[in-house]
């Protein structure tokens, strides 16, 4: 045991006591998607792969890119959720959230122009009304401060719910008038574009989406 050379007090176990401890076994299985039963993650099969000192891998890597699909898809994060009363005795609660959208991991130059649309699913109810922004974002770095960035990338439409846009980063607000307060819902559908080559085309587009749950102050 240890005392640090003060006292006569033990601190922490004597050595007698210390038993070796036993690793988990580490087994070499992919993970495949429930849906499209594709592979997310496969193991290494040699894994010397690389190393110089073998003759059958001296053509081979140690780094690979990444394929991982939270590489490609845009960050988002939640800042701030108001609400206010709407005049006019209807009773209706104006919520308004902001949220903070970058550009994926994906992208190393930030003058990479990546295009996203934001619209609403059809689960958000016929008694709430969400407004999105009705142009595409442009998410990408310009010339000059954050404001010259923001009116250089961003459409006259969508003024009232862009706050900024620059550095290959925006925030934005997302509005809903919903009857009452309390939990809320933002389902929205995000689309994606890359100007980059896939396939036969010179673009990359996906889609996914989205729920926002808030409650509203």
């Amino acid at each position: 045991c240890m005392n640090n050379g003060k006292g006569t007090e033990c601190v922490g176990q004597p050595v007698s006591n210390l038993r070796p401890l036993r690793l988990p076994l580490r087994v070499k299985k992919n993970i495949r998607c429930p849906k499209t039963s594709s592979i997310l993650v496969r193991p290494n099969v040699n894994p010397q792969q690389g190393d110089s000192n073998f003759t059958n891998n001296q053509s081979s890597n140690w780094f690979q890119m990444s394929k991982f699909a939270s590489e490609y898809i845009p960050r988002m994060v939640l800042h701030r959720v108001t609400s206010k009363d709407i005049p006019g005795g209807t009773g209706s609660v104006l919520v308004e959230a902001v949220i903070e959208i970058r550009k994926p991991r994906c992208s190393a130059r930030d003058e990479d122009k990546l295009t996203m649309t934001i619209t609403a699913r059809p689960e958000v109810g016929s008694k709430v009304e969400l407004q999105v922004p009705p142009k595409p974002l442009l998410l990408t770095k310009t010339d000059g401060t954050t404001k010259d960035q923001t009116a250089a990338t961003t459409a006259a439409e969508n003024k009232p719910f862009v706050i900024s846009c620059a550095d290959g980063a925006a925030l934005i607000r997302l509005r809903a008038i919903a009857p009452g307060v309390g939990p809320l819902k933002y389902p929205l559908k995000v689309q994606v574009k890359y100007p980059v080559k896939y396939e036969d085309r010179n673009e990359f587009e996906f889609s996914y989406n989205v729920d926002i749950e808030t409650v509203a102050p």
